[in-house]
């Protein structure tokens, strides 16, 4: 494939608001490195030019570790949206805690203390053990993974919204 096609192609995926992720390895690729989202460059024998636009450069001539990245890149942006997913659950169900507390009987039912000792035993461990997650092998046939997508939709806002409720009530139990 030539290069000015590589360009063109380059061209039409980004117009369609996809990610673009482009490899080459000489002067002539030096454009469509720069134009994509992600420009690879083949390091072993890859033109210094090219190297220089390039944002990741591959050492060995081994296309399977640019899967390798993507795969461990989406595993860490799968953890990222479970550990915030997991703290905000936790966080706004001792929120609801304290404002049934405040509301139903006029005075906070935890001191600052205490929240901050439930914080340090519940949160704390478990986002640790859930950002050294592996990547799981399904994240790759996810096709629903966009560069510019929010860590929390509305889907998972509405289901956050009830576990922390739930949490909250089976609190005051």
């Amino acid at each position: 494939i030539s290069p000015n096609d590589k360009l063109r192609i380059v061209k039409a995926f980004k117009n369609k608001k996809m990610t673009v992720i482009a490899t080459g390895d000489s002067l002539q690729d030096a454009d469509t490195l720069s134009t994509a989202d992600v420009g690879c460059a083949i390091g072993q024998y890859g033109d210094d030019v090219a190297k220089g636009n390039a944002d990741i450069i591959i050492l060995k001539n081994n296309f399977g570790s640019i899967v390798t990245a993507l795969k461990e890149s989406r595993g860490f942006y799968s953890n990222i949206r479970k550990i915030v997913y997991y703290l905000c659950s936790c966080n706004f169900a001792e929120l609801l805690l304290m404002l049934i507390g405040i509301i139903v009987f006029k005075n906070p039912l935890l001191v600052a203390a205490q929240f901050l000792i439930i914080n340090l035993l519940t949160d704390s461990a478990p986002a640790v053990s859930l950002s050294l997650e592996k990547a799981e092998n399904s994240v790759m046939n996810d096709n629903s993974f966009r560069v510019q997508s929010r860590i929390l939709n509305i889907k998972s806002l509405t289901s956050l919204l009830l576990q922390s409720i739930f949490i909250a009530l089976t609190s005051l139990t």
